[in-house]
């Protein structure tokens, strides 16, 4: 039986358990597209999957790290996949309050823009709530609520159990809303930014605690401002004009320093925090500093250039070079690449000026012994984190430019196709 509903089709068809291949054709006017693909049917219920810890915001937590309280290794079964109804470019899902929360953008106007919430063990929709515009990038769970950031710079906190709208607050001026982000939300607080200046809320009110304008009108925007980390209370943002790093007090603003980085790089990356360290990349390698330090004791590592965020594990850092489609292990403290992998050729390069050949641009996660990372070659890799060799990988069949979560005894990650994949331990 053939069902559709809005751009989703689905076919109910009795399979023996064993190997199986589909082949499709779609037809529209003159043209048509043609693929196929190969799935096993299990005798028996497959392992489902068990969320564990939970990985509320993008890369797991305030400082960013990419680094799973939960250790699951390959090899891995794909326990279940999702359509969103929409496309899913940078929003990585989120793992809170025993569920799957992923922000979903829709070009095309089928009213999917918005928030998805899945049954994380079956992969089936509990809930969509709709936004007026695109949500690019990352969600973040908090006390009972998720947010959102939409294209035209507003956020929006629903219920987690019922996607309820509670209260929504549009940003700076319609010039500066161009938003290059996933949003943070660190002890009460949620810090976003604009192309113009960065923004503190509160999340139970909605209000603004403080914002700082960094740019002034008439000034290029382009995409100046990334995104922040905390800890403690702190929060550190990065801008393009100088001085280009900050700190600032998360509860009042107040302006503990800034500092001048762009002697080394310009800096295209967002902030990690991670062993008292500061770590962002740049064109061309990786800046790291003490948290502390006001901009004395700046080093840089040469790796390549960077726009996504390292996984940490002290000052280890599983990085991507991501103009060149390559994985790497750097020591942060002696400069010294222990391994590097190379992706394929991508099937749609996704990194700025990139015409042809490997790139990349999600953002490894370290589970265990295990580096996860998705590429625009298509495939989602599981890495030895040792020696960087491919233990185990997935093809998804598009680029995979989301990062992945990881809890429990699940990998959950997303693609440009609009689905959600959930992996389990075999």
């Amino acid at each position: 039986m053939l069902s559709t509903a809005a751009n989703r089709w689905a076919v109910d068809v009795d399979l023996k358990p064993g190997k199986h291949q589909v082949k499709m054709t779609a037809i529209a006017g003159e043209q048509s597209w043609s693929g196929e693909g190969r799935f096993t049917v299990a005798a028996a219920p497959a392992v489902t999957p068990k969320v564990g810890t939970s990985w509320p915001t993008f890369q797991a937590n305030s400082q960013r790290t990419g680094k799973a309280a939960d250790a699951v290794a390959p090899p891995l079964h794909l326990a279940w996949v999702a359509n969103t109804g929409g496309r899913v470019g940078f929003s990585s899902p989120i793992v809170y309050d025993n569920r799957i929360y992923i922000g979903v953008e829709d070009s095309e106007r089928m009213d999917r823009s918005g928030i998805v919430a899945l049954n994380s063990e079956t992969g089936e929709e509990i809930w969509h709530s709709h936004t007026d515009a695109s949500v690019k990038h990352t969600v973040a769970g908090a006390e009972g609520k998720v947010f959102v950031v939409t294209s035209n710079g507003e956020i929006v906190a629903f219920k987690a159990d019922t996607g309820e709208k509670l209260w929504g607050e549009a940003l700076t001026a319609s010039w500066t809303r161009k938003i290059q982000m996933p949003m943070l939300v660190h002890d009460g607080v949620l810090v976003t930014g604009t192309a113009q200046d960065f923004v503190a809320i509160d999340i139970e009110t909605g209000k603004r605690l403080w914002n700082h304008k960094l740019l002034k009108r008439g000034t290029d925007p382009g995409y100046p401002v990334k995104g922040p980390a905390a800890v403690g209370d702190r929060v550190f943002g990065v801008v393009s004009p100088s001085p280009n790093l900050h700190a600032w007090k998360i509860h009042s603003g107040e302006e503990l320093w800034a500092t001048d980085t762009t002697r080394n790089s310009n800096l295209t990356s967002s902030i990690v925090l991670s062993d008292g360290n500061l770590i962002i990349g740049g064109m061309g390698g990786i800046l790291h500093m003490n948290a502390q330090d006001t901009g004395d004791h700046v080093n840089w590592v040469r790796t390549g250039t960077i726009y996504s965020l390292p996984a940490m594990d002290g000052l280890l850092a599983y990085t991507c070079d991501n103009r060149e489609g390559r994985v790497k292990a750097v020591d942060l403290a002696n400069g010294e690449v222990k391994w590097t992998f190379q992706t394929k050729d991508a099937l749609a390069p996704t990194v700025l000026h990139k015409i042809r050949g490997p790139s990349m641009i999600a953002s490894p996660v370290l589970s265990g012994n295990t580096v996860y990372v998705g590429a625009d070659d298509g495939w989602f890799y599981a890495l030895d984190s040792a020696t960087g060799e491919a233990v185990w990988s997935h093809y998804i069949g598009v680029p995979v430019t989301a990062s992945a979560a990881v809890s429990g005894n699940a990998v959950f990650v997303s693609a440009l196709d609009g689905n959600v994949y959930a992996f389990v331990k075999d």
